[in-house]
């Protein structure tokens, strides 16, 4: 059975998409704020957000394989962004 362990709040705004990062410590969320928000797995606390690179919702992440762990974010003003 599966149960919920715990819950995060993304805002006051739709969350499209979320994404552990390689060590499982944060979740990425993809939000209709024009933002990624960062929150930390243990206290579900919000961590901190990346904003200022799209002009519309951030649809979908993706990290990248490499050792430097590149997030990729696709948003819903046609634009990737690398961070």
């Amino acid at each position: 059975m599966v149960k919920q362990e715990m819950q995060f709040d993304s805002g006051l705004t739709s969350a499209n998409c979320a994404l552990f990062d390689k060590s499982c410590s944060y979740v990425y969320v993809a939000s209709e704020d024009n933002s990624i928000k960062i929150f930390n797995v243990l206290n579900g606390e919000k961590e901190g957000e990346l904003k200022g690179g799209h002009d519309d919702s951030v649809l979908d992440l993706c990290w990248d394989n490499s050792a430097d762990g590149y997030l990729l974010s696709a948003s819903a003003d046609c634009s990737f962004r690398l961070w």
